[in-house]
């Protein structure tokens, strides 16, 4: 009898690994069985943490193909969510609507952090995102352009 394998969502995913993921499932027609899913990605880099981050950012979903199979063969497919979506769309530097989703860098950001950044700007009678707003510009305020625009040409993906 096999075992279920434990994935751990640590740091930033492997974003090759990730678009590779996603091609596969497109190749398959949306959805994808899991099972053979893993075969055909278990060689890339970084595999086991990048697919666990991807489902923990609800980028995919995971779900039983029938629910009237009992749960030991119950077939699990996996399909892009339309944050998934959107994600790859800024991978791949397709427009997309900017305030639809986050770059790739800000879905590494601990959720908890930003749970709590919301809860105290409320406390304050301030809007969240204002407030995430005005600390990351107080942060940033002494970045020098010419870095910023090293930046923008080395790490496209920050920004898209």
């Amino acid at each position: 009898m096999s075992r279920a394998r434990a994935f751990t969502a640590t740091g930033e995913p492997n974003l090759t690994t990730a678009k590779t993921i996603v091609v596969k499932i497109y190749n398959e027609g949306k959805t994808c069985n899991r099972r053979e899913l893993f075969w055909l990605i278990k060689r890339l880099p970084d595999m086991k943490n990048t697919y666990a981050w991807m489902v923990m950012h609800n980028l995919l979903h995971e779900r039983p193909r029938s629910s009237d199979t009992p749960s030991q063969k119950r077939e699990i497919v996996v399909e892009l969510t339309e944050a998934g979506q959107q994600f790859i769309d800024r991978l791949e530097g397709r427009k997309v609507d900017p305030s639809a989703a986050l770059p790739p860098v800000a879905y590494a950001v601990d959720r908890q952090l930003y749970a709590k950044l919301a809860v105290t700007a409320i406390m304050n009678d301030q809007k969240p995102e204002d407030e995430l707003t005005r600390l990351l510009a107080e942060y940033t305020e002494n970045l020098d352009p010419v870095l910023f625009g090293i930046a923008k040409k080395k790490k496209p993906e920050l920004f898209f």
